[in-house]
Protein backbone atom coordinates (compact mmCIF):
# COMPACT_ATOMS: atom_id res chain seq x y z
CA UNK A 1 0.00 0.00 0.00
CA UNK A 2 2.69 2.36 0.63
CA UNK A 3 4.18 1.92 -2.96
CA UNK A 4 0.72 2.57 -4.54
CA UNK A 5 0.17 5.61 -1.99
CA UNK A 6 3.47 7.42 -3.40
CA UNK A 7 2.49 6.45 -6.60
CA UNK A 8 -0.77 8.03 -6.71
CA UNK A 9 0.64 11.06 -5.09
CA UNK A 10 3.10 11.24 -7.74
CA UNK A 11 0.67 10.78 -10.48
CA UNK A 12 -1.86 12.35 -9.35
CA UNK A 13 0.02 14.86 -8.44
CA UNK A 14 -1.17 15.49 -4.50
CA UNK A 15 -0.24 14.68 -1.13
CA UNK A 16 -4.15 14.12 -0.37
CA UNK A 17 -3.58 10.99 -2.00
CA UNK A 18 -3.70 7.67 -0.44
CA UNK A 19 -4.06 3.60 -1.65
CA UNK A 20 -7.37 1.88 -1.46
CA UNK A 21 -7.63 -1.99 -0.91
CA UNK A 22 -5.64 -3.78 -4.05
CA UNK A 23 -8.35 -5.91 -5.95
CA UNK A 24 -7.48 -8.88 -7.89
CA UNK A 25 -9.97 -8.54 -10.79
CA UNK A 26 -10.23 -11.41 -14.06
CA UNK A 27 -7.83 -9.17 -15.46
CA UNK A 28 -5.42 -8.73 -13.48
CA UNK A 29 -4.42 -6.26 -10.20
CA UNK A 30 -6.44 -3.37 -9.99
CA UNK A 31 -4.33 -0.24 -8.16
CA UNK A 32 -7.34 2.90 -7.14
CA UNK A 33 -6.24 5.98 -5.10
CA UNK A 34 -8.61 7.65 -3.09
CA UNK A 35 -7.86 11.92 -3.61
CA UNK A 36 -9.32 13.98 -0.61
CA UNK A 37 -10.68 17.05 -2.11
CA UNK A 38 -13.00 19.75 -1.02
CA UNK A 39 -16.10 18.03 -2.13
CA UNK A 40 -14.86 14.59 0.11
CA UNK A 41 -13.37 12.24 -2.43
CA UNK A 42 -12.63 10.71 -5.39
CA UNK A 43 -11.40 7.27 -6.66
CA UNK A 44 -8.74 7.05 -9.25
CA UNK A 45 -6.40 4.79 -10.84
CA UNK A 46 -2.55 4.11 -11.33
CA UNK A 47 -1.66 0.85 -13.66
CA UNK A 48 0.79 -1.74 -12.34
CA UNK A 49 3.50 -0.24 -14.89
CA UNK A 50 2.90 3.12 -13.01
CA UNK A 51 3.41 1.57 -9.75
CA UNK A 52 6.64 -0.09 -10.39
CA UNK A 53 8.55 2.55 -12.44
CA UNK A 54 8.00 4.90 -8.75
CA UNK A 55 9.42 2.17 -7.23
CA UNK A 56 12.02 0.70 -9.29
CA UNK A 57 12.12 2.58 -12.24
CA UNK A 58 11.21 -0.54 -13.98
CA UNK A 59 7.67 -1.06 -16.17
CA UNK A 60 7.67 -4.87 -15.93
CA UNK A 61 5.53 -6.55 -13.64
CA UNK A 62 3.95 -10.08 -13.06
CA UNK A 63 1.07 -10.92 -10.32
CA UNK A 64 -0.29 -14.40 -8.91
CA UNK A 65 -3.50 -14.87 -7.47
CA UNK A 66 -3.04 -12.57 -4.77
CA UNK A 67 0.14 -10.37 -5.05
CA UNK A 68 1.63 -8.46 -7.41
CA UNK A 69 5.50 -8.13 -7.92
CA UNK A 70 8.14 -5.21 -10.43
CA UNK A 71 10.35 -7.05 -11.96
CA UNK A 72 14.13 -5.59 -12.63
CA UNK A 73 15.92 -6.14 -15.34
CA UNK A 74 17.21 -9.24 -14.16
CA UNK A 75 14.08 -11.23 -13.92
CA UNK A 76 13.76 -14.94 -15.22
CA UNK A 77 10.51 -15.98 -16.09
CA UNK A 78 10.01 -19.66 -14.99
CA UNK A 79 7.44 -20.75 -17.60
CA UNK A 80 7.45 -19.84 -21.50
CA UNK A 81 10.24 -16.77 -21.17
CA UNK A 82 8.57 -13.33 -22.85
CA UNK A 83 11.32 -10.50 -23.35
CA UNK A 84 8.67 -7.83 -23.32
CA UNK A 85 6.74 -6.26 -20.60
CA UNK A 86 3.62 -7.90 -20.72
CA UNK A 87 2.10 -9.20 -17.39
CA UNK A 88 3.22 -12.79 -16.46
CA UNK A 89 0.05 -14.91 -14.82
CA UNK A 90 1.73 -17.04 -12.21
CA UNK A 91 0.14 -19.66 -12.45
CA UNK A 92 -3.53 -20.00 -11.83
CA UNK A 93 -6.03 -16.93 -13.31
CA UNK A 94 -7.38 -14.41 -10.29
CA UNK A 95 -11.18 -14.91 -8.93
CA UNK A 96 -14.09 -13.17 -10.45
CA UNK A 97 -14.48 -9.59 -10.83
CA UNK A 98 -16.51 -7.53 -7.55
CA UNK A 99 -17.78 -4.32 -7.99
CA UNK A 100 -15.38 -1.45 -9.06
CA UNK A 101 -14.96 1.64 -6.59
CA UNK A 102 -16.59 5.25 -7.36
CA UNK A 103 -19.67 4.27 -8.42
CA UNK A 104 -18.69 2.10 -11.30
CA UNK A 105 -20.22 -1.47 -12.35
CA UNK A 106 -19.12 -4.52 -14.17
CA UNK A 107 -20.38 -7.27 -16.31
CA UNK A 108 -22.37 -9.37 -13.44
CA UNK A 109 -25.50 -6.24 -14.11
CA UNK A 110 -24.81 -6.41 -18.01
CA UNK A 111 -28.40 -4.82 -18.68
CA UNK A 112 -30.58 -7.28 -20.86
CA UNK A 113 -31.53 -6.72 -24.98
CA UNK A 114 -34.13 -4.00 -24.68
CA UNK A 115 -36.91 -3.76 -27.05
CA UNK A 116 -37.36 -0.44 -27.78
CA UNK A 117 -39.74 1.46 -30.13
CA UNK A 118 -37.62 3.51 -32.60
CA UNK A 119 -38.24 7.18 -34.24
CA UNK A 120 -41.02 7.86 -31.38
CA UNK A 121 -40.10 9.84 -27.84
CA UNK A 122 -41.50 8.97 -24.80
CA UNK A 123 -42.61 11.84 -24.09
CA UNK A 124 -43.39 14.93 -26.04
CA UNK A 125 -39.99 17.09 -26.49
CA UNK A 126 -37.82 14.07 -25.63
CA UNK A 127 -35.16 12.03 -26.77
CA UNK A 128 -35.32 9.62 -29.96
CA UNK A 129 -33.85 6.43 -30.69
CA UNK A 130 -32.75 6.11 -34.22
CA UNK A 131 -31.87 2.49 -35.97
CA UNK A 132 -28.38 2.35 -36.82
CA UNK A 133 -28.34 0.94 -40.75
CA UNK A 134 -24.19 1.07 -41.05
CA UNK A 135 -21.49 1.15 -38.31
CA UNK A 136 -19.28 3.28 -40.49
CA UNK A 137 -15.86 4.23 -39.68
CA UNK A 138 -14.24 2.44 -36.59
CA UNK A 139 -11.02 3.56 -35.44
CA UNK A 140 -10.03 -0.23 -34.43
CA UNK A 141 -11.95 -3.58 -33.93
CA UNK A 142 -12.84 -2.99 -30.45
CA UNK A 143 -13.73 1.38 -30.41
CA UNK A 144 -16.60 3.08 -30.78
CA UNK A 145 -18.38 3.33 -34.40
CA UNK A 146 -17.45 7.13 -35.69
CA UNK A 147 -19.55 7.94 -38.04
CA UNK A 148 -22.61 5.70 -37.91
CA UNK A 149 -25.46 6.29 -40.65
CA UNK A 150 -29.23 5.87 -39.20
CA UNK A 151 -32.39 5.36 -40.14
CA UNK A 152 -36.45 5.61 -39.34
CA UNK A 153 -37.28 3.55 -42.23
CA UNK A 154 -35.71 1.76 -44.91
CA UNK A 155 -32.63 2.27 -47.16
CA UNK A 156 -29.22 3.22 -45.75
CA UNK A 157 -29.64 6.19 -44.12
CA UNK A 158 -27.83 9.28 -43.14
CA UNK A 159 -25.85 11.07 -40.90
CA UNK A 160 -27.14 11.51 -37.26
CA UNK A 161 -26.73 15.28 -37.53
CA UNK A 162 -29.07 14.97 -40.44
CA UNK A 163 -31.43 12.94 -39.69
CA UNK A 164 -32.12 14.16 -35.55
CA UNK A 165 -32.58 17.66 -37.01
CA UNK A 166 -35.89 16.75 -38.92
CA UNK A 167 -37.07 14.61 -35.64
CA UNK A 168 -36.31 16.41 -32.63
CA UNK A 169 -34.96 20.20 -33.94
CA UNK A 170 -31.66 19.23 -32.86
CA UNK A 171 -28.51 18.11 -34.20
CA UNK A 172 -26.95 16.66 -31.13
CA UNK A 173 -27.02 12.91 -30.84
CA UNK A 174 -24.91 10.31 -28.86
CA UNK A 175 -24.45 6.59 -29.04
CA UNK A 176 -26.08 4.37 -26.66
CA UNK A 177 -26.79 1.07 -27.09
CA UNK A 178 -30.21 -1.49 -26.35
CA UNK A 179 -28.08 -4.18 -25.14
CA UNK A 180 -24.76 -6.12 -25.59
CA UNK A 181 -23.86 -9.83 -27.69
CA UNK A 182 -21.36 -11.82 -27.36
CA UNK A 183 -18.78 -11.70 -30.51
CA UNK A 184 -16.95 -15.20 -31.54
CA UNK A 185 -14.39 -13.61 -29.52
CA UNK A 186 -15.97 -13.60 -26.52
CA UNK A 187 -16.18 -9.73 -26.08
CA UNK A 188 -19.43 -8.21 -25.06
CA UNK A 189 -20.22 -5.73 -28.21
CA UNK A 190 -22.38 -3.16 -27.84
CA UNK A 191 -26.15 -3.21 -29.94
CA UNK A 192 -25.77 0.19 -31.17
CA UNK A 193 -28.16 2.77 -31.05
CA UNK A 194 -28.15 6.15 -32.21
CA UNK A 195 -30.05 8.72 -29.71
CA UNK A 196 -31.07 12.12 -31.01
CA UNK A 197 -31.46 14.67 -28.36
CA UNK A 198 -34.52 15.93 -27.28
CA UNK A 199 -35.27 19.43 -25.41
CA UNK A 200 -34.74 17.61 -21.35
CA UNK A 201 -32.45 15.80 -19.80
CA UNK A 202 -30.44 12.51 -21.28
CA UNK A 203 -32.19 9.67 -20.94
CA UNK A 204 -30.24 6.56 -21.60
CA UNK A 205 -26.54 5.21 -21.32
CA UNK A 206 -24.20 7.06 -23.50
CA UNK A 207 -20.75 6.05 -24.77
CA UNK A 208 -17.88 7.01 -23.17
CA UNK A 209 -15.55 7.64 -25.41
CA UNK A 210 -12.26 7.45 -24.08
CA UNK A 211 -10.30 7.94 -27.50
CA UNK A 212 -11.66 11.35 -27.93
CA UNK A 213 -11.25 12.37 -24.18
CA UNK A 214 -7.51 11.74 -24.69
CA UNK A 215 -7.24 13.01 -28.29
CA UNK A 216 -8.44 15.95 -27.09
CA UNK A 217 -5.67 16.47 -24.70
CA UNK A 218 -3.28 15.97 -27.57
CA UNK A 219 -2.71 12.09 -26.84
CA UNK A 220 -3.40 9.02 -27.82
CA UNK A 221 -4.74 6.27 -25.61
CA UNK A 222 -2.97 3.30 -24.89
CA UNK A 223 -1.14 0.83 -22.19
CA UNK A 224 -2.04 -2.92 -20.82
CA UNK A 225 -4.41 -1.24 -18.65
CA UNK A 226 -6.10 1.17 -20.96
CA UNK A 227 -9.37 0.65 -23.65
CA UNK A 228 -9.74 -3.17 -22.83
CA UNK A 229 -9.42 -3.30 -19.03
CA UNK A 230 -11.80 -2.52 -16.05
CA UNK A 231 -9.40 -0.46 -14.39
CA UNK A 232 -9.30 3.67 -15.12
CA UNK A 233 -7.69 4.10 -18.37
CA UNK A 234 -4.69 6.79 -19.39
CA UNK A 235 -3.83 8.56 -22.01
CA UNK A 236 -0.33 8.15 -23.82
CA UNK A 237 1.85 11.07 -25.43
CA UNK A 238 4.32 10.32 -28.46
CA UNK A 239 7.00 9.71 -26.13
CA UNK A 240 5.15 6.67 -24.14
CA UNK A 241 4.53 8.93 -21.37
CA UNK A 242 1.07 7.87 -19.60
CA UNK A 243 -1.23 10.15 -17.89
CA UNK A 244 -4.09 8.56 -15.96
CA UNK A 245 -7.68 9.72 -16.93
CA UNK A 246 -10.87 8.45 -15.19
CA UNK A 247 -13.90 7.18 -16.74
CA UNK A 248 -15.94 9.69 -14.52
CA UNK A 249 -13.64 12.79 -15.93
CA UNK A 250 -14.62 11.51 -19.40
CA UNK A 251 -17.94 11.68 -18.36
CA UNK A 252 -18.38 14.91 -17.11
CA UNK A 253 -16.68 16.46 -20.16
CA UNK A 254 -18.48 15.17 -22.35
CA UNK A 255 -22.10 14.50 -20.79
CA UNK A 256 -22.17 16.55 -17.89
CA UNK A 257 -22.99 13.61 -15.32
CA UNK A 258 -19.96 11.19 -13.75
CA UNK A 259 -22.03 8.83 -12.91
CA UNK A 260 -20.43 5.52 -15.13
CA UNK A 261 -20.53 1.57 -15.19
CA UNK A 262 -18.64 -1.19 -17.16
CA UNK A 263 -19.70 -3.69 -19.61
CA UNK A 264 -16.21 -4.67 -20.72
CA UNK A 265 -14.40 -3.79 -22.62
CA UNK A 266 -16.46 -0.35 -23.25
CA UNK A 267 -17.59 1.88 -20.51
CA UNK A 268 -20.80 3.76 -20.15
CA UNK A 269 -21.91 7.47 -18.63
CA UNK A 270 -25.30 6.87 -17.16
CA UNK A 271 -28.05 9.58 -17.37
Amino acid sequence: SEDVTRTCQKVHKTGNASAEPLRMSVNGPEFNCRLVNSAGFTIAGVSPEQVCEVKIRSRYWCYTETSSYCRGADYVEPVNPNPNHNPVVIPNPPPGPKPKPGGGENNANVPPQEEIEFCKPKAPGGEVVVKVTREGEARSPIEAITHPMVTCGSGQGMLPEKLCPTITGSAEWYLSATGFSKTKDGILWPDWIVVCRGNGPRERQAFADIVRACNKRGKQLGGSNGFMQSTEPFCLDASHQSTPISIAEVCAEQYGTSAHKSVEPTSWCLP
